[in-house]
């Protein structure tokens, strides 16, 4: 979900704001591109945590960590604004909740409508499995985490977690006010582990681990980026961290490869977590401007598609399982390929054009009197040019 951000000030110049940090937007991109060759791939060789597919292509299966790195760049994206507030949101937390809201909730809920035609239309729902009015009301609401329903789309769970996470994110900052934005991020940390062992050993709690508890310290370890990226006394400056990011994706690998995707699926709880970690202090060795990585993350292309990546992770799901078919080709490599070379590009045009209509103008026009007014200005300038013609 897009929010432009500025990094810390170059240390020459420390009133220097960029307007925004151009690789946020390519971060995006590849992580929701990654979603959509991992459902592309799910659909062609289904089995999930198994893998029927060629092991070369294992690495599609890890989707849920595509969402973690989401998360981060979320909660480092709104972090920007506080860390230069003194840890306090603009406008006050009703501020940020109503703008919160009119970002996210309309594309999503016209997301929600398609994914329900789709699936109820297009789609062969299983006995039992069928999207209902009681899915529509529990996804719309987004309690689809806490509330059980048939789901139209199965990107949709991680949009109801940051739908509550940001409830919870002015008490971060409250946090961080008090003692300092890593200490908010470690309480975080703390008690959602702490929640975690709760679920997992009293079967009362256990639906705890529901509300996906490991995103929200990945929401808290990008607020703690941000906050890093802000300070006059950086303490990580002479870090190498994008390397020690590397070396910890390098030791989440050597696990997978040790024990088996089934086995590391089962404890997605902790290395989400890892991820995240991993994620947050890349991005702030990302602008002390010790990486290749950004400057491949801002190009024009992968920046176009990271504007537009939260339609993309909306309505891909139903595309995909419309589109999705079984080439006659032996190589298990060339039949994903085929498949993704049509899904893909067919993916990216929908989600373009969906921006353009249901997500593009609620970036600019920020209430609904405004729209109104919008629209009903549009509504009378057509009118007035077919008079004057």
């Amino acid at each position: 979900m897009r929010e432009d951000g500025a990094p810390r000030p170059d240390a020459a110049n420390p009133g220097h704001r960029p307007a925004r940090i151009d690789w946020l937007d390519g971060v995006r991109a590849f992580a929701a591109s990654y979603v959509v060759f991992h459902h592309i791939y799910l659909g062609l060789f289904p089995g999930f945590p198994d893998n029927p597919g060629p092991w070369h292509l294992g690495w599609l299966m890890y989707g849920q960590l595509a969402v973690v790195v989401f998360i981060v760049v979320s909660g480092f994206s709104l972090g920007m604004a506080p860390a230069q507030n003194n840890g306090f949101l603009k406008g006050g937390a009703a501020t940020f909740y109503r703008r919160r809201a009119w970002r996210i909730l309309p594309p999503y809920w016209v997301a929600l409508l398609f994914s329900m035609a789709v699936s109820h239309f297009l789609l062969h729902e299983p006995p039992g499995k069928e999207v209902n009015l009681r899915s529509l009301l529990v996804h719309g609401f987004l309690l689809h985490d806490v509330v059980p329903s048939n789901s139209p789309n199965s990107a949709f769970w991680s949009i109801a977690v940051e739908a509550q996470i940001y409830l919870l994110f002015p008490i971060m900052l409250m946090l961080a006010r008090a003692r300092s934005a890593a200490f908010a991020a470690a309480t975080v940390l703390a008690v959602v582990c702490v929640l975690h062992l709760v679920a997992q050993n009293v079967a009362p709690l256990s639906r705890l681990d529901h509300l996906s508890l490991q995103l929200y310290a990945a929401f808290a370890f990008g607020v703690w980026a941000a906050d890093e990226v802000y300070s006059p006394r950086p303490r990580f400056r002479n870090w190498p961290l994008t390397w020690i990011a590397f070396g910890v994706v390098a030791a989440l690998i050597g696990l997978v490869l040790a024990i088996g995707f089934p086995r590391f699926a089962a404890s997605y709880f902790w290395i989400d977590i890892a991820a995240a970690f991993a994620a947050a202090i890349a991005f702030i060795g990302f602008v002390e401007g010790r990486s290749v990585l950004p400057k491949l993350l801002s190009a024009r292309p992968v920046d176009f598609v990271g504007r537009f990546s939260y339609s993309l992770y909306l309505i891909h799901v139903p595309i995909v399982g419309v589109l999705m078919f079984n080439p006659p080709i032996d190589n298990p490599i060339l039949k994903y390929a085929a498949v993704a070379g049509v899904v893909f590009p067919v993916c990216l045009v929908a989600a373009y054009l969906f921006f353009l209509v249901f997500e593009r103008p609620f970036l600019f026009i920020r209430s609904w009197g405004a729209l109104r007014r919008r629209l009903v200005g549009s509504i009378f300038a057509a009118g007035w040019k077919d008079i004057v013609r």
